[in-house]
């Protein structure tokens, strides 16, 4: 949905320029660019008071963290993600769910990369429990993902019963999905659960 911009001030209309500008960079593939143009609104309005200006900051937050990642910035982008993550806590609305389930789901992946399994597991878990059902297919994709990997994270701390439960939900909750993406994780997430339960049984 397009942001109505019909009574924007002149610094929200200019922000969410900049905002498109910098996301587009990024979708280009561009993420030098796209930091710099990300960064300067950050820099520049994440501590306005202007109520205005909170959603599209965020998203410039959630923007600029996803072009450190690109850069292979890890340790800033998991700052960025930590300061994103304490700012959108509680605020209602989709476009902040999205946020926290987005921004809880890729500090995940980094600190499963690290072999930091029992921070990861409680990002991926956090990231689902965000979910209330009626987010748009993009998240559901990230949702489904997050189970098959908080099971993983799961089973490097040895957590077998906790895995097999959270490979159960997966499945029970998407049991016939047509949308090829979550079927991918479902299929997933059996495949593992039945190599566990044979590993299981053959010790």
């Amino acid at each position: 949905m397009e942001p109505d911009m019909s009574d924007a001030s002149p610094d929200q209309t200019m922000i969410l320029d900049a905002l498109e500008q910098g996301l587009a960079l990024r979708r280009a593939g561009v993420s030098d660019g796209a930091l710099e143009v990300l960064s300067l609104i950050v820099d520049h309005f994440q501590d306005s008071e202007d109520p205005a200006h909170f959603e599209a900051v965020s998203r410039a937050m959630m923007g600029r963290a996803m072009a450190l990642i690109d850069s292979e910035a890890e340790d800033e982008a998991l700052e960025a993600l930590d300061i994103l993550l304490s700012r959108v806590r509680g605020h209602a609305g989709m476009v902040f769910r999205e946020l926290r389930i987005v921004a809880a789901y890729e500090a995940a992946q980094l600190l499963g990369a690290r072999d930091e399994h029992a921070q990861a597991a409680d990002g991926f878990a956090f990231a689902i429990d965000q979910a209330q059902g009626d987010e748009p297919a993009a998240i559901l994709h990230i949702l489904a993902a997050a189970h098959v990997k908080l099971a993983v994270a799961q089973l490097y701390q040895d957590q077998v019963e906790a895995t097999f439960a959270t490979l159960d939900r997966l499945a029970e909750r998407w049991p016939d999905s047509a949308d090829p993406a979550i079927r991918h994780w479902v299929e997933e997430g059996s495949k593992m659960r039945e190599a566990l339960g044979e590993a299981l049984a053959g010790k």
